[in-house]
Formats: structure tokens, sequence, C-alpha cells
């Protein structure tokens, strides 16, 4: 993959890929900005309400329409990467050279020249973009853990933070709130697809001319803070469930390796733990934005404390050097298999670069994979000697 990252216009970056092979090519536009209580929700609503319709296509329908007949979609985004947001929308096109222009138009549109009434976003698209967000679920299974390891901490925001209040008028709460944030926001555009970066950048720079770029009121200061070690010197348990245990789950402050983190040795420790706890079939998360390891499983309600057990032997084991090269590499194979197949899929190719581009790396997935196959017994000891199990969750 050729690979492109070049400022379009002030702190509006594109990230360009190029790949003549895939089917479709994929567009995103991001919306940045510090995780935080007060406008997370409000931030979430927007792709939806954008997505309802453009001055160009008005209507939900015709805006499907559009970009069926490019012979792709579009979608929402929301994330969040560490203690970092981000919000807009992504879509695909068949992957066509002499497309690009008309696919990014269209695209473009959606953001910069929203379906209005009287300059404000009309108020039934915006009601039922709060109608949908109540109705949502928080399906990520580690979220409970989450808020109890970092219960203090704006890590513990979820990704579409909590419904704001809302009234009458809260459309033009939302108008205003748009505007202002389109305007000081940094912007991150991906594209990956057949067209050359140089051509890519020149149509993306020409959609997006209109973007108003204004200096935020006070300095952005974008970023994850990182808790090296744990709150308590016993690992903090909590028990939730009703009637005895079905989840255990724990998290793990990566520690000192996060002063200058290798990623591929940060995915070594955290195949090696999965490894070692395969026969209680765990589902295991790295997060290398905020320096967490976390791991779930489910137990019998007797089983509980035992499992618990088994996790500080499982770090102890790691610390020591007490397993072998061979548990390190059946360990990785699953994760190398992993990131061989993100180039597979449009929107897991998109949201790793984006990841990438916030984690300061430029590794493909196969530089990844190719990275973490070289990790050696010896780095995963050293990388987790630092680290601390900080919180532990019966649900």
């Amino acid at each position: 993959m050729e690979r492109t990252r070049v400022e379009l216009l002030p702190d509006v970056w594109l990230t360009a890929v190029r790949d003549r092979e895939r089917p479709h090519s994929c567009l995103r536009a991001a919306l940045v900005s510090q995780l935080d209580r007060e406008n997370a929700g409000m931030n979430a609503l927007l792709p939806d309400v954008l997505l309802r319709g453009s001055a160009q296509h008005p209507g939900s329908e015709q805006v499907q329409a559009a970009f069926k007949a490019l012979g792709g979609d579009v979608r929402p985004l929301v994330r969040k990467y560490g203690e970092i947001q981000t919000v807009g929308i992504a879509a695909t096109a068949l992957n066509d050279p002499a497309k690009l222009e008309t696919f990014a138009q269209t695209f473009a549109n959606l953001l910069l020249a929203p379906d209005t009434r009287f300059g404000q976003l009309k108020k039934e698209s915006v009601e039922q973009a709060i109608q949908k967000a109540e109705e949502r679920e928080d399906t990520d299974p580690f979220a409970p853990l989450i808020g109890h390891l970092c219960a203090f901490e704006d890590f513990a925001i979820p990704a579409f933070g909590q419904l704001p209040e809302t009234g009458p008028n809260f459309y033009q709460k939302l108008t205003k709130h748009y505007r202002s944030w389109l305007a000081t926001a940094p912007v991150e555009l991906y594209y990956c697809g057949a067209a050359p970066a140089k051509e890519v950048a020149r149509v993306l720079t020409d959609a997006f001319v209109t973007l108003p770029r204004e200096e935020p009121e006070e300095e952005l200061e974008l970023g994850t803070d990182v808790r090296m070690n744990a709150i308590e010197a016993e690992p903090r348990i909590l028990d939730v469930s009703e009637e005895g245990a079905h989840w255990f789950s724990a998290g793990w402050r990566l520690g000192d390796m996060m002063e200058d983190p290798d990623p591929a040795v940060a995915e070594g420790v955290a195949c090696v733990i999965g490894y070692l706890a395969r026969l209680v079939e765990p589902e295991v998360r790295l997060d290398l934005h905020k320096g967490l390891l976390m791991l779930r499983c489910e137990t019998e309600p007797e089983e509980a404390e035992l499992k618990l057990d088994h996790m500080k032997n499982i770090l102890d084991i790691v610390k020591t050097g007490g397993f072998s090269a061979a548990a390190l590499d059946m360990g990785k194979k699953s994760r190398i298999a992993a990131l061989l197949e993100i180039p597979e899929d449009d929107a897991l190719l998109e949201d790793f670069w984006l990841s990438e581009t916030l984690l300061g790396l430029d590794w493909a997935p196969d530089e990844y994979a190719a990275f973490l196959e070289e990790v050696s017994p010896a780095e995963v000891v050293k990388a987790a000697a630092g680290m601390e199990l900080d919180a532990v969750l019966y649900n």
C-alpha cells in the first residue's frame, strides 16, 4: 500500500492509501475533539442528523440512493480512541478514479451543506436522531469494566456520551454547536482506492474548499491522560452481580512501557497473557491509547475468586519469564492473522488508519504484523515489568 499524509487546509489532514485492487474506494471525514461529558453526546447526534439529507440530496432516502448509484453506501461514525472522540461520516463507492470527483462532492456536501430550513438543521431530523439515540444500547462488552477501572477518568465516558438535555428549540442549539465545531475542529480525511494521492488531494481540496476555518477560543490540547500505576496497592474489586457472577473482567495498567511505548511489544504482552489464559476462553483487549490491557471471560459464581488468583499468577509468570517462546508464538498467531485480514474490510482499514494517526504511527497492517512477529520473550518480560492489575469486576 502506498501511503501519503498531507495537510489540505489549516488543520485538515488527508491520509491517502492507494490500492488499485480493492473493489470499493472509501472516504472518511472525522471531526476530532477531546472527549468530555458536556459535548460528547451532542457531538454524537450530528452524523445521524447529517445523513438525513444535504442541500444536494434532501432526505435520507435520496442520500442513500446517491451513494448506491456510485456503487457503495454511507454510514455515520462515532468512535473514541483513548480520550479523543472522533465523529463524522464514512462512505464507499466503486473503486473507479473517474468517479472520484462526483464521489467527493456528494460526500463533502453532507458535512458542508446539510439539509436545513431557514438556516437551521431541520427540527424533525434532530428529533429523529434523538429518538434513535434514546433507543441505542451500549454494546461494548468491556464498558462495565471501563466504568469501574477508570471511574474518575474521561476514558469512562462512552463514545456516544450522554444524551444532552433537549427541548423544543434544541435543534437551534445543535445547529449553533455544529457550526462552531465544524469551523474549529481538526478534521481527519481518509481515502483508500485506486486514485493517486496527488489527484485525491486536489479533488478533496476542491470538495472541502468551503469548509470554514477559524481559530478556537481556547487552544486545543488533544490527548489522553495515561495513568502508569494502579490506583490502590491491591486490585479494586467490584461485584455488581445480582445472583452470583457470570462474567469476570480484569484491567491492567501497562505501566512503564507507556513512557516510550513500542506497540508491537505491547501486543506481544497481550498475546502471551491471552495464550496463558486460554483455558478460560478469554476476550482480550489492548488499548494503546490509554495504556490498558483488559480481559473478560465467563465464570461460575463459585469460581470467581479463583479467576482472580489465576490472573495474578499469569501476570507473575509473564513478569518472571516463566513462559516459553512457543507460548508467545502461539499467542501471536491469532493477532497476526487478524492484522493481515484488516485490509479486506473497508471499515476495519479506515478505523485502523485513524487509530494509527492518533498514535503517531505509520505502520500498515502487514508491517504491524511483521513487527509483532519479531517480538522476543525477553522484550515481553522487560515491558511487562511495570504492569499492575488495577481493577476486577464481577457481573
